[in-house]
């Protein structure tokens, strides 16, 4: 009789996991079943990128729901075009806040420095995150253009 996905031992589940490279398809495998919701769930969350804060409200709400799921985040590459009403930090500042293995953080904008012409937007208060919350913080790259 042939062997079952489900009947594979969790390490071995998790060793097929690493190798999957498509984040679509682990999101599929994710919601088979809670336990391979649960094994896929660290790779799924293991890189976040988003370029909408509908996207981040999102992925907030996921995190509200299944706090775990903030510890498997390792980098957040944000690359949001903000518009002039839509300009406020808060969800990612939590976001990096709950992301205490963060290991790498990009943040790209084009409008943080447009408000207004020669206006250059302070913010020192949006970093202090990092440097306070995120001790295995290796990589921080910011743009604004």
């Amino acid at each position: 009789m042939p062997l079952q996905l489900l009947e594979l031992a969790d390490e071995l589940l998790l060793a097929i996991a690493e190798q999957i490279d498509d984040q679509e398809s682990l999101r599929n495998a994710a919601r088979t079943c809670s336990r391979l919701q649960a094994l896929a769930e660290p790779f799924i969350y293991q890189h976040v990128f988003y370029t909408s804060r509908a996207q981040l409200i999102s992925l907030s709400q996921s995190i509200e729901a299944r706090p775990e799921r903030a510890k498997a985040i390792r980098s957040i590459d944000s690359r949001v075009r903000y518009s002039t009403t839509d300009f406020d930090l808060t969800e990612l500042v939590n976001l990096i806040r709950e992301a205490v293995n963060l290991q790498a953080f990009t943040y790209e904008s084009p409008f943080c420095n447009r408000r207004q012409p020669g206006v250059r937007t302070d913010l020192s208060h949006f970093f202090r995150p990092l440097q306070d919350n995120t001790p295995r913080l290796t990589n921080c790259r910011t743009a604004f253009s």
